[in-house]
């Protein structure tokens, strides 16, 4: 849950798509008007050709929305340049550093980025693609908070609970190019719902649980900072499920369970394909441990992956080491995803874990996406099992998104897991509402 977005329609934008923070009063009539007599240079803007599901852009803002979670509502028909555009703005407020593909997408569309920002002058000027789409020199401020309700029948507590998460997202560009990353959480959940919205944590206290810094370097971005999550930089797509109730993939590989002084660098071309590596010390920051000591908590993590037109592929490799306080590991895991026009979006990946001590673990994750209505429904089940089988157990989930409005998103579902031997099994009721500021 992190870099939420600014919101404010443009008109032509409006009921497909979230709008971009510009009023009337910013937009300058007069370089409008030197603009368009600027001969050729007004001609990428006037053509508001329609882009359709068979396009390229079309499906990479596809990809772009799924993969970051934008509370948007992704078309499933044709639609104008400038309706896109304001699409890719809402979206890029979600994202730290950008891929080969969305660099891409920022190309393409920065003269209608340049319109709705009202920032002509800014193309011109040779102004490069985050003061175009995403960043400026400002430092922008967005937040987000889930009301989350249920109960869980087989629990040790089965009774009803409502429980907050609530975050605030602060990005600071330096050069027009970078970000400063802050982000500041807090909730209560006490464990037993479980839903990707309790991860901001339980103890009722305002907390920075990221601060990191991001810059590129021809074609590579790199990443550092003292508090990065262990996956907060993955260059490959290894599911476009959006993993934000109850199941996702990759518990282990990119489980994103150390948060510490980290370094990360990742890579992408305009073929696909996409890398990333990175090292993060959980404890580097502990005077009697420190960072790639034998005493520190430290984790070595790598993906590599490919994206085409309507499917990719990813690989993810996760190396922890042993420490004073932890037991050592080795987890890799490998997706794959599906987006064929008009039908829905299936994702699936196996992820196995072999830790220096106990079991090893593998999970199978399979997950569906359907839009239906105004909403989506999403659908997943996961087989975990452990190397002797005595584990081996199910959990699945069904859930529908709906979308009130731009700013609020109510997610009413249900999932089911299977327990260890002598443990009853559990079935969740919930229902979660979602803003976003």
């Amino acid at each position: 849950m992190k870099l939420f977005q600014q919101l404010l329609v443009a008109p032509a934008a409006l009921g497909l798509m979230s709008p971009v923070a510009v009023s009337a009063a910013d937009l300058n009539l007069n370089d409008i008007s030197e603009y368009s007599n600027s001969g050729d240079q007004i001609q990428s803007i006037s053509n508001f050709s329609d882009l359709y599901p068979t396009d390229w852009s079309f499906q990479a803002l596809t990809r772009l929305a799924k993969n970051h979670s934008c509370a948007v509502s992704i078309p499933s028909s044709a639609i104008t340049r400038y309706e896109a555009a304001a699409l890719l703005n809402r979206c890029l407020e979600n994202i730290a550093q950008l891929n080969s593909e969305e660099r891409r997408l920022v190309d393409e569309f920065a003269p209608e980025l340049a319109l709705i920002k009202g920032r002509l002058n800014g193309i011109e000027n040779g102004v490069g693609e985050f003061e175009a789409g995403a960043f400026s020199s400002t430092t922008k401020m967005s937040g987000f908070a889930f009301f989350t309700g249920g109960a869980v029948d087989g629990a040790t507590s089965d009774k009803t609970h409502l429980e907050y998460a609530y975050g605030i997202d602060i990005n600071t560009s330096f050069t027009g190019e970078d970000v400063l990353y802050t982000g500041i959480e807090t909730g209560n959940a006490n464990g037993t719902l479980g839903l990707d919205s309790s991860t901001t944590g339980s103890s009722n206290a305002l907390a920075v649980n990221s601060l990191f810094y991001t810059f590129p370097v021809s074609d590579f971005v790199v990443t550092a900072g003292p508090l990065v999550d262990q996956d907060d930089v993955v260059a490959a797509t290894t599911t476009l499920y959006p993993e934000t109730f109850k199941l996702s993939g990759f518990p282990y590989s990119l489980a994103g369970s150390e948060t510490g002084p980290g370094l990360a660098v990742s890579y992408g071309n305009d073929n696909g394909f996409v890398a990333s590596v990175s090292h993060v010390s959980a404890d580097g920051n502990l005077p009697g441990s420190g960072i790639g000591t034998e005493k520190g908590d430290d984790v070595t993590s790598a993906t590599i992956g490919y994206n085409s037109d309507n499917w990719g592929v990813g690989l993810a490799y996760a190396a922890g080491d042993e420490s004073d306080a932890t037991a050592g590991y080795t987890a890799v895991g490998v997706g794959a995803y599906w987006a064929p026009e008009g039908y829905p979006t299936l994702s699936l990946s196996y992820d196995t874990k072999d830790p220096e001590t106990g079991n090893d673990e593998e999970d199978i994750f399979f997950g569906l996406g359907y839009e239906w209505g105004p909403g989506t429904i999403n659908a997943a089940v996961s087989n975990i099992a452990d190397q002797l089988g005595y584990d081996d157990r199910m959990e699945y989930e069904l859930s529908y998104t709906y979308p009130i409005n731009d700013f609020m998103t109510i997610t009413p579902g249900i999932f089911y897991q299977e327990q260890n031997k002598g443990t009853d099994d559990q079935t969740g009721y919930v229902i979660e509402t979602s803003f976003t500021f």
